[in-house]
């Protein structure tokens, strides 16, 4: 064979590389989409039926919070609320903790709670509602507190429904934190907690 026969067929294995190369492209594009769909979002239902307009829900119950390394914990009664939207998204548009009580190095301190960001986004995928970023702030004060004064968390809580298809609660079980008291000491803390969602069983995702 020539060499100009060579470069001839040299270059149509030039011209099918890119052939190749395209058809690899194109079955790697549809893999990822839909490795992409198994992991959607979920979508908010209402008695199993898919949202068509925003629900109000409300979410009340308490939330614990249990730090390591001190022996001190802090109770609180939870009083909020939520939007649900069409689709997997929301809003939790209000959330307070009440009453809060604490043990241990918090055992007779006051407890004053100032939530620092709401609405926060949530997000329901793989069966678990997750927010955004969540900020507040404690203010402890009285004789027998760890420390007194103004105290800031930053989180995110991850709920568990109890039952996917018909939620009547919300767990959140387990979730560590870091926090440091204005003093500069370094603690890791758990969380805890769990929400009724009402009108019980009535929303659900699917």
């Amino acid at each position: 064979m020539s060499v100009l026969g060579s470069l001839a067929g040299g270059s149509s294995g030039l011209r099918r590389a890119p052939s190749l190369f395209f058809a690899g492209l194109v079955m790697m594009l549809a893999f990822l989409a839909s490795s992409t769909q198994a992991h959607a979002s979920e979508i908010w239902t209402s008695e199993e039926v898919p949202l068509e307009e925003n629900a109000e829900a409300g979410l009340n119950g308490y939330f614990s919070w249990n730090s390591y390394g001190n022996g001190g914990s802090i109770n609180c009664g939870v009083e909020g609320a939520a939007t649900l939207m069409p689709g997997g998204e929301g809003e939790i548009t209000n959330f307070d903790f009440v009453n809060c009580i604490g043990t241990g190095v918090w055992n007779n301190c006051k407890i004053d709670t100032s939530f620092i960001s709401t609405p926060w986004a949530i997000q329901a995928e793989s069966g678990v509602i997750s927010t955004g970023s969540v900020a507040w702030q404690w203010t402890f004060s009285g004789g027998g507190c760890l420390f007194v004064g103004p105290s800031s968390y930053v989180t995110k809580f991850n709920f568990t429904p109890d039952n996917k298809i018909a939620i009547s609660e919300l767990s959140l079980g387990d979730e560590i934190m870091a926090w440091t008291t204005p003093r500069g000491t370094a603690y890791v803390a758990g969380m805890g907690g769990a929400l009724e969602l009402s009108p019980a069983g009535v929303y659900g995702l699917q």
